[in-house]
């Protein structure tokens, strides 16, 4: 796992604290929206239903004042995060194909020789006796010119 980043820690700080006071003024029956508004990651939520930092009363959603917003949250969400991407949702290994070795005689193997057949054009005539007779306007107009 990388070092987390102070700066991200401290963003996080403020955007839980927004939502904190967003929650208690407003009745919320979700939290996505509010996270999309605050570009937090749609993870954030579970995580704090799971450690009972929000719960339900009623049909609306509750923060518990019990639990501070410390850097210990934050902590513990990058733990939350790292199980997630990796032990809950593995990511996707490569294929490693193995050769396959056969004992392959060193001389080549008879083959066929191939055979090929061609088909062949029929070509008709561009100018059949009947096509020769008709003339267009334009030709009969400089015909009747001369």
């Amino acid at each position: 796992m990388r070092k987390p980043s102070k700066k991200t820690a401290i963003n996080w700080i403020k955007n839980l604290e927004e939502v904190k006071n967003e929650i208690t003024k407003n009745n919320y029956k979700y939290l996505t929206n509010l996270l999309r508004e605050k570009k937090m990651s749609h993870i954030w939520h579970p995580f704090l239903k799971e450690n009972n930092i929000i719960y339900l009363d009623g049909e609306f959603l509750k923060w518990n004042e019990k639990i501070p917003i410390t850097y210990k949250l934050i902590e513990k969400f990058r733990k939350h995060v790292y199980y997630y991407n990796n032990v809950k949702h593995p990511p996707k290994k490569r294929q490693i194909k193995p050769k396959l070795n056969f004992d392959m005689p060193k001389t080549p193997l008879y083959s066929k020789p191939k055979t090929r057949t061609r088909k062949l054009k029929i070509e008709q005539q561009v100018n059949t006796p009947t096509q020769q007779n008709e003339l267009g306007i334009i030709r009969r107009f400089l015909k009747w010119l001369w």
